[in-house]
């Protein structure tokens, strides 16, 4: 029997650093239904084998990034939220002044589909402890750096890779 619902859901647990991919189901006990967010298929249409949906707002702290966007991505190989070359570098180059401002990094909201309990618009927030994690390898080992990254060749499109769904269970 052919399936009207294809499903693949990832949860990873960062205190153990372990994480699960799961095809063709998901696991109910990772599931708050209070915080239940849907997100209708809506193809970016330069990359359609990436699922990604409408994406209505982004913003640092109430710092508009998201005029350029129209789309968001989850990138299971990624772990920078990383896109369009504009509103990724204005929105790095924002928070890195927002430190040296202020000594802390500002919070990424994230506005897109129906949060089922309500059926209100989804806001995800994405706190600095999030998106700015302490390097552990490489030429920045013992650095904290802010996971904002540029993607050329992609308009209008922000994706989020681990920073994101080391939070959320993704489904």
């Amino acid at each position: 029997k052919v399936k009207d619902e294809f499903m693949v859901s990832f949860y990873s647990d960062t205190d153990s650093q372990t994480g699960k991919v799961q095809i063709g189901g998901i696991d109910k006990s990772l599931i708050d239904e209070s915080s239940k967010v849907i997100l209708p298929f809506n193809a970016y249409p330069a990359v359609q084998y990436l699922w990604t949906t409408s994406l209505q707002s982004f913003d640092l702290d109430g710092k508009d990034f998201g005029s350029r966007l129209s789309y968001f991505g989850i990138d299971s190989g990624s772990s920078a939220m990383k896109g369009d070359s504009i509103a990724m570098a204005s929105a790095l180059s924002y928070a890195v002044q927002t430190k040296k401002a202020t000594g802390k990094y500002p919070n990424m909201n994230l506005q897109m589909g129906t949060l089922e309990a309500t059926g209100k618009t989804a806001k995800l927030v994405v706190t600095s402890d999030q998106y700015v994690p302490l390097i552990d390898q490489g030429d920045k080992a013992g650095q904290y750096v802010p996971q904002i990254q540029t993607l050329g060749g992609v308009d209008s499109l922000v994706i989020q890779g681990s920073t994101l769904m080391n939070s959320v269970y993704s489904v």
